[in-house]
């Protein structure tokens, strides 16, 4: 009758002693400890630290700050800034709840309108005696009867403008490419950007930009003036800089 063998038992401290003994004698190769299955190799850490480093500037490229806007209360003419979208906006000063809708004017009109947004009168559209005050307007077609428009910063020409100029009171003018535009009386503008055609005397407190393909015709008196290639100047010129720029000059 075969005689079974007792399994052999080693204790924890038996077995660090083996290894002890194996490191030893030189054959500590056969006890070589392999990197865990969750352990990445370090080319593969660096790879992965990368695309998270991506990933973050990535995020970060996407979330974009708040868009800032300078407002003119059109109630007591008030100037202060907002941040975000311009939604249930109400004057710091004068306690107004403000309209802050875009305003399209495509047929004949005749309502008054007071917007801190913008207004655009397209080309089939006629304006009647009334009062338009926006941010921003754009005319392409006849507002040569509007009793006045006035805005707080920018008043755009464009291709087909009918205009009374002595009844628009503006901040900066944008003559867009195609407009042509013409007036006796010296205009009054901050800045000025032609692509169109301008002619009359035109005063500027600020840059006049004539860009390609825009022309002006008569004469200009400012501080700055560009002129791009294609761009066309057939006026008499008084440019004369502050003394204050001279100085820092």
């Amino acid at each position: 009758m075969a005689r079974t063998k007792s399994p052999v038992v080693i204790g924890g401290l038996a077995s660090v002693n083996a290894v002890r003994r194996a490191a030893n004698s030189g054959n500590a190769q056969q006890f070589k400890t392999r990197p865990s299955a969750t352990t990445l190799p370090k080319e593969k850490q660096t790879a992965a630290g990368q695309k998270n480093k991506s990933a973050v500037a990535s995020h970060a490229k996407r979330t974009a700050m708040p868009v800032k806007h300078e407002l003119l209360c059109y109630e007591c003419s008030y100037a202060f800034k907002v941040s975000g979208m311009l939604k249930n906006i109400i004057c710091p000063k004068c306690r107004t709840a403000l309209c802050s809708h875009d305003i399209t004017i495509d047929t004949t009109w005749s309502k008054s309108v007071k917007t801190i947004a913008n207004v655009i009168i397209t080309e089939t559209g006629i304006v009647k005696p009334c009062e338009i005050v926006a941010s921003d307007v754009t005319i392409a077609g006849d507002a040569r009867e509007v009793s006045s428009i006035k805005t707080g910063r920018m008043l755009n020409i464009d291709k087909g403008a009918k205009i009374d100029f002595s009844k628009i009171e503006f901040k900066d003018l944008a003559v867009k490419a195609g407009a042509k535009i013409s007036f006796k009386e010296e205009l009054f503008c901050n800045d000025a950007e032609i692509a169109g055609t301008i002619k009359g005397p035109l005063v500027s407190e600020g840059t006049v930009t004539i860009k390609a393909g825009g022309l002006l015709q008569g004469s200009l008196q400012g501080v700055h003036l560009i002129i791009e290639d294609g761009g066309g100047l057939k006026a008499s010129l008084n440019i004369e800089h502050d003394e204050e720029e001279l100085k820092d000059e």
